[in-house]
């Protein structure tokens, strides 16, 4: 053939060179035209099975291939005079001869199996094309480095792999290029049948050369897969499938799992799986700030109901997990969706955050054991037919959507405080069903609030409409919808002390079953106490501000609500009845101030608690007691009865102020007292909000 056309075929495909065994072989194969093919040894002539062939069309050569094709031998002695007229290429910028240009091209091989079956000692750069002979994945580049070896068999292609290497027929150490793009496939991997062994020796050995990525799609596994430090698994929305019920893969700290899209539910694996989806499982005390996230986008599926599997899991039974990040994951279904396991010593999950989950009918969304403390979940909760929150530890937070109002628990796990609990904008008019063994734990609900073990309305409790930008989250609250268990009541004679709700005001919605807690004394000298037992909340240098609701009374008892010491000393809002011997017994409501006996007090208001609500904030220091006072008459018609306008009624003056007498040296407690004189009373109190260091109230 001409040489002009020659250098036509040549050049369409000028990157490779293909090397096979012999050319019967290379007939077998699937060749496009323009591929040069090198068979069984050097650049030299020859047509008995070894030599330099061009692939091109059928015709053109001198044997023909099963696609339709013919090889055509170059026969490099003398096609680079006469027979070529002269005719060139250009390779690599520089203009040469065809024999230069083929001696520069790179030398791929069909398989690794044709790797390591052949001796390649002339070669320091090989491709493999795939890593079984006519496949399409798995091809990668190797670089020869050392001699001497063992030839790689089938039987230890698997070891040696896990080594970074192949050893041919001559000795030859051939090592895998490890260049951030490696998969599975390279290490033999088919996504058929049991594919753990090529997955473990792929991440074995990207770990063991400082770390990587290790690209993969759906596989099964009969071994839980183990992702190490430094090396990120990303199945490219595949799946790890386990052949039987077992814990899929562990993520050691610094490993890192993305792109895992999963179905694990009975209908689709052919078995009931009751184990451990993802796990991150330390096997030292591990800190997350060294770490990368160790989980991104993973979309889990389980089948419905109890004993159906766990999604994620953090298991610090044995080692603790602090700080520790994930990120975009989605579970629907299982036992657990996330799964925290702390240990019983000094093994914590503390610090971590999983953020934009979204967690779908999972039997518990959130199951945390042990002490799990200051950990932070962003995202979003639906219950259909399932869906819990079990908290264990401190200062846990979910922001985020919680929809259908799913059981919440804040649990007491061998005796670790679960106190300070936050959980925002869960959805639902209905109150959550909640178990609370802690202190401080607050949920926030669409028309609702529960906080400190008792329930609370966002509408109708925080009367002060969230000023400061705080609202009633700057407050801990000692009287919402019944005494929270802090307060200890003492009754006498008949008294008694129950919660209790009513309607309010003209009804426009916002009125309706507005909470309280009642102090009743149905007889003459009764009387009834909430107090801290003696526990003294306050001193010298920590001054509270303290905002009660109260009212709706009867004029013959004698109120009193504040902070109370002894009887020489207090600051305590008074309110004597009209019907009462009380000092203010024209029915005006005083704030007085007692140091040792001595006292200074201020008038606030003349007008009776019947059919009325109080609101008072004081503001204490060392120096200064300012009174705000505010009262809404529900027994008005029309707008001016509506609960609605009496929420903003506190003044921004104060209404009057106390700077003499204020206890100093002295400790003090909560306190609302009632005692009916002469006839029966009952008081109500609607809130009770104390600003102060919690720890002064344990």
């Amino acid at each position: 053939m001409l040489g002009s056309e020659l250098v036509t075929y040549v050049t369409q495909n000028a990157d490779y060179v293909r090397a096979v065994s012999t050319r019967a072989v290379a007939q077998t194969l699937d060749f496009d035209i323009g591929i040069i093919v090198q068979t069984g040894g050097d650049l030299l002539p020859g047509d008995g099975g070894q030599g330099t062939f061009l692939v091109v069309a059928s015709g053109d050569g001198t044997y023909a291939m099963n696609n339709g094709n013919d090889l055509l031998l170059l026969p490099f002695g003398s096609l680079a005079g006469s027979d070529l007229d002269g005719a060139t290429i250009t390779d690599s910028g520089t203009t040469t001869n065809i024999e230069v240009a083929v001696s520069r091209r790179q030398v791929v091989v069909p398989s690794v199996a044709d790797l390591y079956g052949g001796d390649w000692s002339q070669y320091d750069y090989l491709d493999t094309q795939a890593f079984t002979a006519g496949g399409s994945v798995g091809g990668a580049q190797w670089y020869k480095n050392g001699t001497g070896g063992t030839q790689t068999t089938a039987g230890t292609l698997s070891t040696d792999l896990g080594n970074g290497y192949v050893v041919d027929a001559g000795g030859n150490y051939w090592y895998l290029v490890l260049d951030g793009t490696n998969t599975v496939y390279q290490f033999g991997a088919t996504g058929s049948g049991d594919d753990y062994d090529e997955i473990n020796a792929g991440l074995t050995l990207i770990n063991s050369n400082g770390g990587g990525y290790l690209y993969g799609d759906t596989h099964t596994v009969n071994t839980t897969v183990i992702i190490p430090n430094k090396v990120t698994l990303d199945l490219r929305s595949g799946s790890l499938i386990p052949g039987s019920d077992i814990d899929v893969v562990y993520v050691r700290p610094g490993g890192r799992l993305r792109n895992l899209d999963g179905d694990y539910t009975a209908a689709t694996l052919g078995f009931s799986f009751t184990s451990e989806v993802v796990s991150l499982v330390p096997t030292s005390n591990a800190q997350g700030r060294r770490y990368q996230e160790w989980l991104d986008n993973v979309v889990i599926q389980l089948t419905l109901g109890s004993g159906t599997g766990y999604g994620l899991t953090v298991d610090a039974s044995t080692y603790y997990v602090m700080e520790m990040r994930c990120s975009n994951v989605a579970i629907w279904g299982g036992e657990r969706a996330i799964n925290l396991v702390a240990g019983t010593g000094s093994q914590w999950v503390t610090h971590c955050v999983f953020n934009n989950i979204a967690l779908t009918d999972n039997v518990y969304h959130i199951y945390n054991a042990n002490d799990c403390s200051g950990n932070t979940y962003i995202g979003s909760t639906e219950k259909n037919t399932y869906g819990q929150f079990r908290f264990t530890g401190s200062n846990n937070k979910f922001y985020g959507l919680i929809q259908d109002s799913p059981a919440i628990e804040f649990a007491l796990d061998n005796s670790v405080r679960c106190d300070g609990n936050n959980l925002l904008s869960v959805a639902g008019e209905d109150m959550v069903s909640v178990t609370d063994a802690g202190f401080n734990n607050r949920i926030i609900g669409d028309g609702y609030e529960y906080y400190n073990r008792a329930s609370v309305s966002t509408y109708r409790d925080d009367w002060r409409n969230n000023i400061n930008a705080g609202g009633r989250m700057e407050f801990r609250d000692m009287m919402i919808s019944g005494p929270s268990p802090m307060w200890t009541q003492t009754v006498t004679a008949t008294g008694a002390i129950s919660s209790a709700d009513a309607e309010f005001g003209a009804a426009s919605g916002f009125e309706q079953n507005y909470s309280y807690t009642l102090l009743n004394c149905p007889a003459d000298n009764d009387t009834a106490k909430l107090d801290f037992n003696g526990v003294k909340a306050w001193a010298t240098g920590r001054r509270p501000t303290i905002h009660m609701v109260f009212g709706d009374s009867d004029e013959d008892g004698l109120f009193r609500a504040g902070l109370y010491n002894d009887a020489n000393n207090y600051i305590l809002v008074k309110y004597d009845g009209t019907n009462t011997g009380g000092a203010t017994g024209a029915g005006e409501i005083t704030v007085e101030s007692a140091n040792g006996g001595s006292t200074s007090s201020v008038v606030i208001s003349s007008t009776t608690m019947t059919n009325r609500l109080n609101y008072i904030t004081l503001v204490i220091s060392d120096s200064t007691i300012d009174v705000y006072y505010g009262e809404w008459n529900f027994a008005n018609s029309g707008s001016t009865g509506q609960l609605s306008k009496g929420i903003d009624i506190l003044p921004n003056t104060a209404d009057g102020s106390i700077t003499t007498n204020i206890p100093v040296q002295v400790r003090l407690q909560p306190y609302i007292y009632l005692e009916a004189d002469g006839a029966a009373t009952s008081a109500k109190i609607f809130n009770y909000q104390i600003v102060s260091n919690y720890k002064e109230f344990r």
